[in-house]
């Protein structure tokens, strides 16, 4: 009897082990993943299209050499170019809104199609104009004949 009830134990601690051991696998799977990458496999092959530093940094400065811009930087986060430019009051906004244009330029096919942009004008200022225009917003889905879409602007 004890021999039988000896036997049951082993067995129930064999598959309570098991249980706990599954449970442990699973839970350090969902962990793990989660911490691995934040975007998961969906910015796969975008070393093959990203935009270098050099070029970045080009795009930029011919950005900032343009009237009526103060200052202009970029931000990416996973599949998005995030362009902020600081503008002037007296900053033509037809003018400034092109510059989206030029940005686009400046990309292959291949990176129109893979990143999105985004572009956020600012301006600095106390003005009813600057109050009432600015930000200005530009969002420019993937896609090689995509346009902007603009936020708190008509042209």
């Amino acid at each position: 009897m004890k021999k039988l009830m000896s036997k049951k134990k082993k067995i129930l601690i064999v598959i309570i082990a098991i249980v706990v051991l599954v449970v442990l696998r699973l839970l350090y799977s969902m962990v793990a993943s989660d911490t691995e990458r934040l975007y998961g496999n969906r910015l796969n092959g975008m070393s093959k299209v990203e935009l270098s530093k050099s070029e970045l940094k080009d795009l930029v400065s011919s950005l900032e050499t343009t009237d009526g811009v103060k200052k202009a930087s970029y931000d990416q986060k996973g599949r998005i170019y995030n362009f902020i430019i600081e503008v002037e009051e007296d900053a033509d906004l037809d003018k400034i809104t092109d510059l989206s244009s030029n940005i686009v330029d400046k990309m292959s096919d291949k990176q129109k199609e893979y990143f999105d942009i985004q572009v956020f004008i600012t301006c600095d200022g106390d003005s009813n104009k600057v109050k009432e225009d600015f930000p200005i917003i530009g969002y420019r889905h993937k896609g090689s004949d995509a346009k902007f879409y603009w936020s708190n602007y008509k042209k």
